[in-house]
Parts: C-alpha cells; structure tokens; sequence
C-alpha cells in the first residue's frame, strides 16, 4: 500500500473511532468532573414561594387505557398557584374524549381539544400553546407520571428571568429481567446525569426531555410542519435566544420502560428521523449558539447522530490495514466479535442474557435506528403523527 494512502486510511480510522469514544466517554467524563459532587441544580432564593401560574398541555391519540390515571395525577399535583391542563385529542377513535369529558364537568381547569382530523403532536401543541393563559407552559405526554412536587421543583426555576426552559429528569422500572429494560434505565439515566451536568455548568442543557419540561409562553417557537422531534427543537430556539435551558434531577417523571426490543427500535427510527430534521434545520443557524453551548451541542448530539457513520467507517477502512500492524487486526477481529454478539443476542430474543451482552447489543441496535432513521428522513418524513405503544398501568 503507498504510504500516503496508508497513513489516509490510518488518520480516517483513528478519527472516526476517537470521535465516537469523544462523545461517549470522554464528553461525559470532562462534565463529571467539572461538576464534581454537585448532584442539585440550586434554585432562586425564595422560587418555591413565588411560583407563575402554569399551563399544562399535553397531546393524545387513542389513551382509553392510561388517560383517567393521566388526569388523577396531573389533579394531584401539588402546584400552589393557578394552573389549568389543556388535552388535545388526535381523532381518537376509542373513548378517550369520553374520559376526559367526565372529568372535564367535575373541574373547571381541564379544557379538552377534540380534533377530528390526525395532527401529529407538534401540530397539537402549538394549537394549544394559543389557548394557554399563564405565562409558563408545561408540555407533557399520557404516558408520564408525576411525583406530588414534581411541578413544585420546575417551576421555582422561572424566578430567574434568564431561565427559559427546565426539563424534570426520568425515574424508571425496569420490567423485571426480560429485554432491554434495564439497559433503557441506565440510558435515561446516562442521559440525564450529562444533561443536568450542562445546565448546572452552562446553562446549556441540550434537547429537553420531551415527556416533562416546562418553557416560558414567550420563548415558544411553533414547530414547522412535519417535525418529529419537537422538544429538541423547542429547546434549541429558547438556547439561540440566549436564554439558560436546566434539567432539574429533583424534579422527577415517571416513565414506564418496556423491555421489547422491535417496540423500542420502532421509535428510536422515528425520534432518529427527527433528528436529521433538527440536524438539517440547524446546520448553520447553531454557530449563532454561545460558544459553550455549541460544544455541547456537538459534542452531546450531533456526535451522536453520526456515530453509525463513524462505526461503518471504521468497519469498512479495517481490512485495508490488516498488514499495515498486527495491532488492526485486534481492532478488525473486536468489531467483528461485537457485531457477532449483537447479532446471537438478537436471535436470542427477550430472555434474560449478561447485563453486558445485552449493553453491547442495545449500543449497536440503538446506532442502527439512528442509520434507518437517517435513510427515512432522506425519503421525507410526510406526517408528525404517531401511534401510542400498548401503555403499561400499573
């Protein structure tokens, strides 16, 4: 092989795999200590006692299951001051309006938005955020549970004018062995912790978590047409605004967290496929970003959505230098061998396996949702709508 190809392929390779350890490892770790044992966002002096009325808006399609234990949670919130909770439906064609509308005759501050024809939730929400009242919006999913100060903890933060956005961190149960769930805790919690690391240390939390976050009404932009992933959107236009995004990890949501894999798979390449959106749309508009936020921004997110590009690459480049150092075939034979396990623990379906097989198979399934979410975005995405996972009430 000609030297200067040689040394090409060479930088190309350990460019690639430095990059996604960067974002994975690295990243993280620099944040971890930064922060060091600051484990609380501290809020404004006196917030608790002066909290804005709120509004809380959520969108639905088809939650006869889970929607009257959605409504008895959000009534039981313990939130001092005047909030009402606006639900658009999305053409349910099962008894959800029904539900609500029970609800709706015994408390005046449930306001219900039957659409009859399919929006998608984007759509919804920016329909409701023009009947909100209260300057503070909390955008919610039926899916999510709130703790009794969960509101509480969010919405101290809005005495800090500079404050724009705060998203409450996830607290989950993993369904006992089965699947990946407990690999989909210990993500939403990596998730989470670096999160919560860039609002405390810049102010920079990047990409709200979309099931609870609460913004100002003012610093709402409406989410185009079509977008899927309209919290990451929202977030990034309160940031270029120059306002502070949080993640309070003492403001809790529940989520539930299902262990099947193609169920979770069929919504990693849809939220994957808004990602590019978000990645297209923001291309150029993220340099107008603080400096500290746009590390974060790549470093956090769009590293991420290039990782399966990063690992076909350093998949594809190995072999060329396989006699260049012993030391490549090590690295040919580890991808192969972590690709090989990622594929038997695949046929090997939902029945428990080593908590780190079932990590290595749920790193690479993750990258390749974010690869057919990419491929899907590049057809045009046609619709924000969506259709609820079978919902587990516990």
């Amino acid at each position: 092989m000609h030297p200067t190809l040689s040394f090409t392929l060479q930088l190309l390779f350990w460019l690639a795999a430095g990059l996604v350890v960067y974002s994975y490892v690295l990243f993280p770790l620099l944040l971890r200590v930064w922060a060091g044992d600051r484990h609380h966002l501290p809020g404004p002096p006196g917030g608790e006692q002066r909290l804005p009325p709120l509004s809380i808006l959520m969108a639905a399609h088809n939650e006869e299951a889970a929607i009257a234990l959605r409504l008895e949670n959000l009534l039981a919130a313990d939130y001092p001051h005047p909030h009402d909770i606006l639900i658009g439906t999305d053409a349910c064609t099962d008894a959800t309006n029904e539900i609500i509308r029970s609800y709706q005759a015994r408390h005046l501050n449930i306001r219900l938005f039957a659409f009859e024809t399919r929006q998608g939730k984007p759509a919804i929400i920016n329909q409701l955020v023009l009947e909100a009242q209260h300057p503070i919006l909390l955008l919610t999913d039926a899916n999510i549970f709130f703790r009794q100060d969960t509101l509480t903890r969010l919405g101290r933060h809005f005495v800090d004018p500079r404050v724009g956005v705060v998203s409450s961190a996830f607290a989950s149960q993993p369904a006992g062995t089965l699947g990946i769930s407990r690999q989909e805790k210990s993500y939403l919690q990596y998730e989470s912790r670096l999160k919560f690391q860039e609002g405390l240390l810049f102010g920079s939390c990047i990409g709200a978590n979309g099931g609870c976050y609460a913004i100002r009404k003012d610093d709402y932009v409406p989410t185009p047409p079509r977008f899927v992933a309209d919290d990451f959107f929202i977030g990034m236009q309160v940031l270029l605004r120059g306002k502070r995004c949080l993640l309070d990890p003492d403001s809790v949501a529940e989520l539930p967290v299902m262990p099947q894999a193609r169920r979770e798979f069929r919504r990693r390449v849809r939220i994957s496929a808004g990602n590019f959106q978000n990645l297209r749309y923001f291309w150029w508009k993220a340099f107008r970003l603080k400096p500290t936020a746009l590390v974060c921004y790549g470093s956090h997110k769009v590293l991420r959505w290039l990782t399966p590009f990063l690992l076909l690459l350093c998949l594809l480049i190995n072999p060329f230098l396989w006699d260049v150092h012993p030391g490549y075939r090590l690295t040919l034979l580890g991808q192969s061998l972590l690709l090989a396990i990622t594929l038997l623990d695949s046929l090997w379906g939902e029945r428990p396996m080593l908590p780190v097989i079932r990590a290595i198979r749920h790193f690479y399934v993750m990258n390749l949702a974010l690869l057919v979410g990419f491929f899907r975005w590049m057809r045009g995405i046609r619709s924000s709508t969506w259709t609820p996972s079978r919902r587990v009430v516990q």
